[in-house]
């Protein structure tokens, strides 16, 4: 039996509330140390794509992540659509199996569960997104929220 080892490199963006980067990337190790719908091999942390909402490039930066989960949420359901699910009603009639899978990791970036899909992670409401309220106190404490970007690598064996 032959086996290959296939790796996997992601880039996702972190929103905290912290006051500063590296208190921001110890709360990142934390996280990914404590959850189990994740596991990186390798993390390194990318200072310069990393930010506290007083930076200009701050909004820009978590823009580009939500548009990023935005995207893979597309297609997921392209990937749907192909497979006949055109319409709420036809999930009713879907089998265990490939496209159970694709829902299931789109429920994924709209419920809030990290995953090797997400480009951005809110980990101030575990979210996929900025909600209303949030949005507001970035706004008027902007010195107490950061953006931490990672790349991670995770490899997988293939028998």
């Amino acid at each position: 039996m032959k086996s290959e080892n296939s790796k996997t490199i992601v880039a996702p963006v972190f929103l905290l509330e912290v006051d500063s980067y590296t208190e921001g990337c110890k709360r990142v190790v934390h996280f990914l140390e404590d959850t189990v719908l994740v596991s990186y091999d390798q993390v390194e942390f990318n200072f310069d794509l990393s930010c506290s909402a007083l930076d200009q490039n701050f909004w820009e930066l978590v823009d580009s992540g939500l548009e990023k989960n935005r995207q893979s949420m597309i297609g997921l359901i392209d990937e749907l659509r192909k497979s006949g699910y055109s319409q709420l009603l036809d999930l009713t009639k879907m089998k265990q199996g490939y496209e159970s899978k694709v829902f299931h990791t789109l429920a994924h970036l709209l419920d809030g569960f990290v995953g090797m899909d997400s480009s951005f992670y809110n980990l101030v409401d575990d979210s996929h997104q900025i909600s209303d309220s949030l949005h507001l106190k970035i706004k008027q404490d902007p010195g107490n929220y950061w953006i931490v970007q990672i790349k991670a690598e995770s490899l997988c064996t293939i028998l």
